[in-house]
């Protein structure tokens, strides 16, 4: 299995409900992210009556949503994923600065 980088980010209020986990790859050609949040534990009947309203297509006008306040302690954390995505892009920046290179160095080897 390939190595990857794996954070958790807990919100400010301290609830372990409200976490994101964020993983990535650690090599230069896989520049997604993946974040996934734990969705709030429901009761059974809940997560029914949830079920229903969503069956007949009723929701919130807002979406169900739910929230990771971030603070200064995940700094380092976003700062990495923010350089993993930049070192990633930059590697396929050259690649194709290199194949431009080379179909230029073909086309004028043609002539």
């Amino acid at each position: 299995m390939e190595d990857f980088t794996k954070d958790i980010l807990i919100c400010d209020c301290s609830s372990e409900e409200h976490q994101l986990l964020v993983r990535y790859f650690n090599n230069d050609t896989v520049p997604e992210v993946y974040v996934s949040m734990h969705l709030a534990k429901r009761s059974f009947w809940e997560r029914v009556m949830y079920a229903i309203d969503y069956v007949f297509g009723h929701q919130s006008r807002y979406g169900s949503f739910e929230e990771v306040i971030l603070g200064p302690q995940h700094i380092n954390s976003l700062q990495s994923v923010i350089d993993h995505i930049r070192k990633v892009e930059a590697k396929k920046a050259q690649l194709e600065l290199f194949k431009n290179e080379n179909s230029n160095n073909e086309n004028s080897n043609n002539i």
